[in-house]
C-alpha cells in the first residue's frame, strides 16, 4: 500500500511539473535596443531624481530646465513660497553658497500618476552667511531629512511641498529663523 501511494505521488508530481512547464512562457532576454525604462512615468521620475541630485550636489542648474515648469511653485514651512524656476535656481545657489559641500540624495521615491513622493537627505557644512540665512557661519556639519511631494503636468514639475522630517526640527515652533533651524539640525 505504501508503495502504491509513493507511485501515485510521483505520478502526480510529474503531471504537475508537465502542466506547469506547458503553462510557462519563456520570455527572451531584453536586447540592447530596449530602453531601460518601461514607461514614460519611470523615465520622468528617474530624470527628475538625477537632475535634482546634480543641481543641489554640484550646482548644475541647467538640468532643472528639463524637469521644472517655468511657473513652478515651491512651498516649505518657515519660508516664503518660491515662485518660478528662476527663484528655485537662485535659492539653490544661495543655499550652496552657505553649504558649499552640500550633498543631496534621494533615499526613496514613488512616482504615481502625476505625483512623486520622495524621502530626501541633504548634508553639508555651514561655511557662510547668505541672503536667506541670517545665521552666522557655524562650521558645523548638518544633516537634514525631508519629504517632498512634487506634482507634474506634461512631465514637468509644477508644484512642490517640502516638509522637514527630523525630530529636532519638528519640535520647533511653526515660525523659526534659519539660525534656529541650523542649530536644530542633526550634527553628523
Amino acid at each position: 500500500m505504501r508503495r502504491f501511494y509513493r507511485s501515485v505521488t510521483a505520478i502526480a508530481l510529474l503531471l504537475v511539473t508537465v502542466v506547469l512547464s506547458a503553462c510557462t512562457t519563456i520570455v527572451p532576454a531584453p536586447s540592447a535596443s530596449v530602453p531601460p525604462f518601461e514607461t514614460a512615468k519611470e523615465e520622468i521620475g528617474a530624470r527628475f531624481r538625477r537632475s535634482i541630485e546634480a543641481a543641489w550636489s554640484t550646482g548644475d542648474l541647467d538640468l532643472l530646465d528639463d524637469v521644472y515648469h517655468a511657473g513652478y511653485t515651491r512651498h516649505q514651512m518657515g519660508y516664503d513660497d518660491l515662485e518660478g524656476l528662476e527663484a528655485l535656481k537662485a535659492y539653490i545657489v544661495d543655499t550652496r553658497s552657505q553649504y558649499p559641500d552640500l550633498h543631496l540624495a534621494f533615499e526613496d521615491f514613488i512616482f504615481e500618476a502625476d505625483m512623486l513622493s520622495a524621502l530626501i537627505t541633504w548634508q553639508g557644512t555651514q561655511r557662510s552667511q547668505t541672503q536667506t540665512a541670517d545665521a552666522p557661519p557655524s562650521g558645523r556639519k548638518v544633516r537634514v531629512t525631508l519629504i517632498a511631494k512634487t506634482y507634474f503636468v506634461d512631465g514637468l514639475a509644477v508644484e512642490e511641498w517640502i516638509e522637514l522630517w527630523d525630530v529636532k526640527w519638528c519640535r520647533l515652533p511653526c515660525e523659526f529663523s534659519e539660525q534656529d533651524a541650523t542649530e536644530a539640525a542633526t550634527e553628523v
